[in-house]
């Protein structure tokens, strides 16, 4: 489930009404997925083995398909992935996301950070079966 369900639907909405979502629709198919990319922390289970450095970043990913998260830490500086990936269930029973979903969360912070190492969350993501694209709020 998506980390911000609320505010992914008003971006969406948003989205509608500039036409955006119609264009993308109409070229790439049906929105049948979406992705939400926050920033959270290393779960507890894992400190001992996930080590967070001090800069880096823990990206958190969201689906609206799939009750698991995934996270991982990246270090904008360097622009570097300093930890495996780690999954947590949000849900008793969610099943852990294909790993074509864990590739597609890590490629697309690896698009919305920049090389001076800045970024802005939450991102967003829409998927059709052609096609996905990406939104984030403007830097300040």
């Amino acid at each position: 489930m998506l980390a911000d369900k609320e505010l992914f639907s008003h971006i969406e909405k948003e989205l509608v009404k500039e036409g955006v979502i119609n264009k993308f629709e109409k070229e790439n198919g049906i929105i049948k997925g979406r992705m939400m990319i926050t920033l959270g922390e290393v779960p507890n289970n894992l400190t001992d083995e996930i080590k967070c450095g001090d800069d880096d970043v823990a990206f958190i990913g969201t689906f609206d398909f799939c009750d698991s998260a995934v996270g991982i830490l990246f270090d904008p500086k360097k622009m570097d992935f300093t930890s495996p990936l780690w999954v947590s269930l949000q849900t008793e029973y969610a099943m852990r996301p294909q790993e074509e979903w864990c590739d597609f969360f890590v490629h697309t912070i690896i698009k919305n950070v920049k090389g001076n190492g800045s970024f802005t969350v939450p991102i967003y993501t829409f998927i059709s079966d052609k096609g996905s694209f990406t939104v984030a709020p403007q830097e300040k």
